[in-house]
């Protein structure tokens, strides 16, 4: 689930719109400027223009350059909001599917599939105690257990839910907090499916699901009261 460059320079550009910074009618710098000053190609920003021009956050002029639209700041309200809700929706699946995958997995686990998800897990240990981003390795993780559930069908289903997931990112949920509490959640319940415990396997997994739901609650409130600009 590794994040687009592009994504990150629109939501910058529309962090300084909510900021105030950058007002409607505001031209944008120059595409060589913010290529060179976000250390990213210009087919990155030319990348980011376009998913803002969709959006209707900016507008381009032909000679003239790029712009702020009017209404860049309803557009990047409505598209939080309808994330917000995207999200809330995949974990709400998530809550009711991951118990269940894990709860296969733990009858069909094997040998190979554990030593797998320790190499995880270590290379995990080793990024909470770094500080370093953990959202691919918490990808993987659970991906290895959708995996040793041998079930095709839950496969494809799970999948679907993480490319959606990718889409919208949850980047944003990281902390050194949060990243030592998801260890310690994915701990148990390797150590569940190491025991082949399903039972204890679905209850942990139902637990780390509930704490990754509060994690975007608390985060979606954060998100709603920094949505409007300081101006």
């Amino acid at each position: 689930m590794s994040i687009h460059r592009h994504d990150e320079i629109v939501q910058m550009i529309e962090d300084l719109i909510r900021s105030g910074e950058l007002r409607p009618s505001d031209r944008l710098p120059a595409e060589r400027h913010l290529a060179e000053s976000c250390k990213v190609s210009r087919n990155t920003i030319r990348e980011a223009i376009k998913v803002m021009t969709e959006k209707g956050v900016v507008v381009s002029r032909r000679g003239a350059g790029t712009y702020v639209s009017e209404g860049a700041l309803a557009c990047i309200i409505d598209g939080a909001a309808r994330r917000r809700k995207r999200l809330q929706e995949v974990f709400e699946l998530r809550k009711i599917l991951e118990p269940q995958i894990a709860a296969l997995a733990a009858q069909r686990i094997t040998a190979a599939d554990l030593a797998e998800l320790e190499k995880v897990l270590s290379r995990q240990r080793k990024a909470v105690e770094h500080g370093r981003d953990q959202v691919e390795l918490d990808e993987h993780f659970h991906r290895l257990i959708a995996q040793a559930a041998d079930n095709s069908l839950l496969g494809e289903v799970y999948e679907t839910l993480h490319e959606v997931l990718a889409e919208s990112r949850v980047r944003e949920l990281q902390s050194p907090e949060r990243n030592r509490l998801s260890l310690n959640h994915h701990e148990k319940i390797a150590g569940a499916l190491q025991d082949h415990s399903p039972e204890r396997a679905a209850e942990m997994m139902r637990q780390h699901m509930e704490q990754v739901e509060k994690n975007l609650q608390h985060q979606n409130t954060i998100e709603s009261l920094d949505t409007f600009p300081t101006f």
